[in-house]
């Protein structure tokens, strides 16, 4: 199975695959507020340590305040990292 032109399938990349098919499965066992809960998190730890590697001084802290770091820079970067997160997911559930 041709996978892109930089990805050829190979035994241990099929294995790989049906892995995080057996684990996404699995994740859709859990109860959705869970889920969610989950996602929201995941999105602000991705967001901190994108932000992170370019210099953001935000600390881990402050994920769980996001809502209450009005006007700090480190606050508002995480907030637009999550905006596009989320708009490139709606552009990808609108392709597919």
């Amino acid at each position: 199975m041709q996978l892109s032109p930089h990805a050829k399938s190979s035994p241990r990349l099929d294995q790989k695959i049906t892995e995080i098919i057996r684990l996404d499965q699995a994740f859709q066992a859990i109860p959705i507020s869970i889920r969610d809960t989950v996602k929201e998190l995941l999105k602000r730890v991705n967001s901190y340590y994108s932000n992170k590697i370019e210099g953001n001084s935000t600390k881990p802290r402050e994920l769980i305040e996001i809502n209450n770091g009005e006007g700090k820079k480190g606050i508002e970067e995480i907030r637009r990292h999550i905006t596009v997160q989320d708009a490139l997911k709606q552009f990808y559930l609108l392709l597919t």
